[in-house]
């Protein structure tokens, strides 16, 4: 989502997000691949007001387009850039809110305890089926980065410190009931639950989708910058969380 809020010129939520996906249309474009599947690059508007603009977005362009007939597209998966620059090393500089505990793997968890909760990862927010593949797809080319020469000569010596979380929910794809969305509301605040469960008057469409995200408001300076002022590259000394080389790493 390329919006803010009235508070900050979002640096980090979400110029970060924005800048890795024009890197990657760069990169795609520039590679000269011949893709396999039609890549639709989106800057969403509004997500800050409850994800209008990828609503939207949903049911009335992407379904219109290519959700009607008897042939429907086989749709890969939307990827969700919210919030990726910020990473900090520090032991307690990332908290997970008791609500999150019951509601992602205990693998997880316990892999952020045992590393004395230092916010040193991405977080992949998925659901535990739909987009089981996508997540283990990306999990796997996340890890084989420590072994690409290229990639840590050009980038980072030592991608091996950038960690990997996934933060899979038990969701499927089938619509759930307002109980079981409330109880997972914290998994459910970006653009991917647009296209996870979209309820209309003439159709219930769920698509894959999976959310990248430092965890925002959880992780070190950025719980007290998240929505403020500070968010920003025009404030002297604010922008000591930002880290360009595990922006890198999450846009390659």
């Amino acid at each position: 989502h390329w919006d803010t809020t009235g508070f900050t010129d979002g640096f980090n939520d979400n110029g970060s997000g924005l800048a890795a996906m024009l890197e990657i249309a760069r990169a795609l474009v520039q590679s000269g691949c011949r893709l396999k599947s039609t890549v639709i690059f989106v800057a969403f508007d509004k997500e800050e007001v409850g994800s209008q603009g990828s609503h939207e977005f949903v049911r009335s362009y992407l379904v219109p387009e290519f959700f009607q007939g008897d042939v429907w597209p086989e749709f890969q998966g939307a990827f969700i850039l919210d919030t990726i620059m910020n990473f900090n090393e520090s032991v307690n500089s990332q908290s997970l809110p008791d609500l999150w505990k019951t509601k992602i793997p205990s693998k997880t968890f316990d892999n952020v305890k045992d590393d004395e909760f230092r916010g040193n990862f991405i977080s992949l927010v998925s659901r535990s089926e739909p987009e089981r593949e996508i997540a283990e797809k990306l999990e796997k080319h996340w890890m084989s980065l420590s072994q690409d020469n290229q990639f840590k000569s050009a980038v980072t010596s030592n991608p091996e410190k950038f960690k990997f979380q996934r933060y899979t929910v038990e969701l499927g794809g089938a619509m759930p009931d307002i109980m079981e969305l409330t109880d997972h509301i914290h998994f459910l605040r970006s653009d991917h639950a647009r296209f996870w469960y979209s309820n209309e008057t003439g159709y219930q469409l769920s698509l894959r989708s999976v959310l990248f995200t430092d965890t925002g408001p959880y992780r070190g300076l950025m719980a007290r910058c998240y929505h403020r002022d500070c968010d920003s590259a025009r404030t002297a000394g604010s922008v000591s969380f930002a880290s360009y080389d595990f922006l890198a790493m999450t846009a390659q």
